[in-house]
């Protein structure tokens, strides 16, 4: 969903990303069945200028992460989240941006 109205605009998309399965190479038993998920990502922009454009965002807004498929390891906490999903595994992000009209 877009919206513009005078020097402001908001952009709003949701996707949803299907069950997967991802496998282990040499024991079934191992294999992780992920559910599905919505992600949801945000843009407010301000059009200071002719030229000047100001942007603020999210990816992943609500700071989704896939399902866990094992404990967190010892020495650091990391292997949670399988590596293949299909949004990442870190969660969200955010960001400003501006842009220039030459």
């Amino acid at each position: 969903m877009d919206w513009r109205y005078g020097r402001f605009s908001t952009s709003l998309r949701a996707t949803r990303f299907g069950d997967y399965v991802s496998r282990n190479a040499t024991n079934p038993a191992q294999d992780n069945y992920i559910g599905a998920d919505w992600i949801a990502d945000l843009e407010l922009g301000w059009k200071a200028s002719e030229r000047l454009t100001l942007l603020a965002g999210a990816n992943n807004l609500f700071n989704t992460y896939p399902q866990k498929v094992q404990e967190p390891g010892a020495a650091n906490g990391s292997n949670m989240y399988n590596g293949l999903a299909p949004y990442g595994f870190t969660g969200g992000s955010w960001y400003l941006r501006a842009t220039w009209a030459w």
